[in-house]
């Protein structure tokens, strides 16, 4: 029976540590079907150094701010990607041979990453979601939030928390 997984995958060391550690304790089987999943927040953006642009100023600092903002987002995608697809082909080569039915694929949300994540999963019906967990405090879980707290709260699928040894 084929199974749909979905390993939350944000190219940190702790959602790496989550995808070698599915494979290397036989987590995922030949014929699953697994999902990485990465959520790409825009707002994201304005936090890793760009400027956002205010819909109200037109004209040229307007322009550029705009231009500016897209190239970062386009940029934060295409190593999203870049990271996904790594990540595809360790599973792949660590799990599948040609003869096996499963499959893996990288999937790129929009949105907070927590409930874009729950979402997904709620709606493609997944059997197991594996996400890292970076091991915060209490105290930094409360106002940084935390993806697998969240999912772990709010998910009626199955979850597995892998938390980083380090």
């Amino acid at each position: 029976m084929t199974r749909t997984i979905i390993i939350c995958y944000d190219h940190s060391p702790s959602s790496r540590y989550a995808v070698q550690w599915a494979v290397s304790n036989k987590m995922l089987l030949p014929d699953d079907s697994v999902i990485l999943a990465t959520a790409l927040e825009e707002d994201v953006v304005a936090i890793e150094g760009g400027s956002l642009a205010i819909p109200n100023v037109v004209g040229g600092a307007g322009d550029f701010m705009v231009a500016e903002y897209t190239e970062r987002v386009q940029k934060m995608e295409d190593d999203a990607e870049r990271e996904l697809k790594h990540a595809v082909e360790t599973v792949r080569k660590h799990v599948w041979s040609q003869k096996n039915k499963g499959s893996v694929h990288a999937v790129l949300l929009r949105g907070e990453p927590k409930t874009s994540l729950a979402e997904y999963a709620t709606n493609n019906r997944a059997d197991l979601v594996i996400v890292g967990q970076r091991g915060l405090g209490w105290l930094k879980r409360k106002f940084l939030g935390s993806v697998s707290d969240y999912l772990s709260h709010n998910l009626k699928t199955p979850i597995l928390i892998v938390r980083d040894s380090n």
